[in-house]
C-alpha cells in the first residue's frame, strides 16, 4: 500500500478491513473556548478573593492553536501573578477542564464533522480513544459529540478509566486490543508524545499527525501525513 500523502487519498485507501481511531481533544476538536469559558468562570467565581487579577482575568481572549492557557494570560500580563493566584487558578482549571460541564464550549475542527460522517455512512469502521478520564467526563463527551453531528455510541468511545493513567500508556494499551479487529490500523492524534508511542510500541499502525496544539517541547515523528484541517 502507498502512503497516503492527503486525507484524500486515505479517504480513498479506506476499506471496511481498515480500523480508523480518532482522538477528541485538539483534534477532531479544538478547546480553546473552553480554556476561554472556564477561565472568565474563575474570575467570576473568585472575584472577592482576587479582586484586581479577576477584573483583568474577566478580559481573557484564548485563541485557537494555543496550548493551554499560558499565552492568554500573558497578553494580559498575569503570568507573572503571585503563585498562590496561579496555582489557585491552575487547580480550578484543571478540575473543570476535565468534567462535563464546558464541553459545549468545544468546536469542531473544519471538516471534522463530514470526515466522521463520511466514515459512517460508507461503513468504516472507526472509534474515538480519548485521553479523557472516563468517570469524570463520558456522559458529557457522548452528549457533546452527538450534538456536534458527530456519529457516537458509548461501544465505540474509549475513555481513560482513570484520571491518574498517563495517557500514551493507556492508548498504547488499548490500540494493542483494537489493531487485532482489523487488517489495517490507522490514529489520528495531534499529540506527538502519542505518535511516538505508538510508533515504539505498535509500528504497524499507521500514523497521522493534527497540527493544532500540543504540549511543548516534543515535536511529530518525520515523514507523518500531517492535516491542518478535515477536509477532503
Amino acid at each position: 500500500m502507498q502512503r497516503p500523502q492527503t486525507l484524500s487519498e486515505l479517504v480513498s485507501q479506506l476499506t471496511s478491513d481498515d480500523l480508523v481511531i480518532l482522538d477528541i481533544d485538539s483534534t477532531l476538536l479544538y478547546t480553546y473556548k473552553r480554556n476561554e469559558a472556564i477561565l472568565k468562570k474563575f474570575a467570576q467565581d473568585r472575584i472577592s478573593q482576587f479582586p484586581d487579577f479577576c477584573r483583568t482575568l474577566s478580559q481573557v481572549d484564548c485563541r485557537r492553536g494555543e496550548y493551554g492557557y499560558g499565552d492568554a494570560l500573558k497578553r494580559l500580563l498575569l503570568d507573572k501573578a503571585e503563585a498562590s493566584i496561579l496555582d489557585n487558578l491552575h487547580s480550578y482549571w484543571r478540575e473543570a477542564f476535565f468534567s462535563n460541564d464546558f464541553l459545549t464550549h468545544d468546536i469542531p475542527h473544519e471538516g471534522a464533522v463530514q470526515f466522521v460522517q463520511h466514515l459512517s455512512h460508507t461503513q468504516i469502521p472507526f472509534v474515538y480513544l480519548t485521553g479523557r478520564p472516563r468517570e469524570l467526563m463520558s456522559p458529557g463527551s457522548l452528549q457533546s459529540l452527538l450534538q456536534f453531528g458527530f456519529p457516537a455510541s458509548q461501544g465505540i468511545l474509549f475513555m481513560k478509566p482513570q484520571p491518574k493513567d498517563i495517557d500514551e500508556e493507556f492508548k498504547s494499551k488499548k490500540i494493542k486490543e483494537l489493531k487485532q479487529l482489523k487488517s489495517r490500523t490507522w490514529l489520528i492524534d495531534n499529540e506527538p508524545k502519542i505518535l511516538h508511542k505508538i510508533a515504539a510500541d505498535h509500528p504497524e499502525v499507521h500514523l497521522i499527525f493534527v497540527d493544532t496544539c500540543h504540549s511543548p517541547n516534543v515535536v511529530a515523528p518525520e515523514g507523518l501525513l500531517t492535516l491542518k484541517d478535515f477536509h477532503f
